[in-house]
């Protein structure tokens, strides 16, 4: 992949302008995503996981949330991943234990 100049994560747009829609490179605004929730969101914070406990919550997410996705994006970046079969939803779906999406 590209090198970045700054530390910021991966956008699509800069994905998309640097590698030319290839999607290996596209992939790496979702494989960072992922990446994010293991090492950051869920060790850090509010959840405070171990390194164990995160990388079996990501992968059990990222095992369901797989199996259902259709595309990681619709539409133009600004709102990308908001289309009812993107990998988003898929995430949102995997981790839902109520039906309410909006919890």
């Amino acid at each position: 992949k590209p090198k970045k100049k700054n530390g910021g994560p991966w956008t699509h747009t800069m994905s998309n302008n640097k590698c030319g829609s290839s999607v290996h490179c596209i992939g790496v605004v979702y494989s960072e995503a992922v990446w994010d929730l293991y090492k950051r969101k869920l060790q850090q914070g509010q959840f405070n996981y171990d390194e164990n406990t995160a990388l079996e919550i990501v992968t059990r997410l990222t095992y369901i949330a797989a199996g259902n996705i259709n595309t990681w994006f619709t539409g133009p970046p600004t709102f990308s991943g908001c289309g009812s079969q993107s990998g988003y939803r898929a995430y949102l779906e995997a981790d839902d234990d109520d039906g309410d999406l909006t919890n």
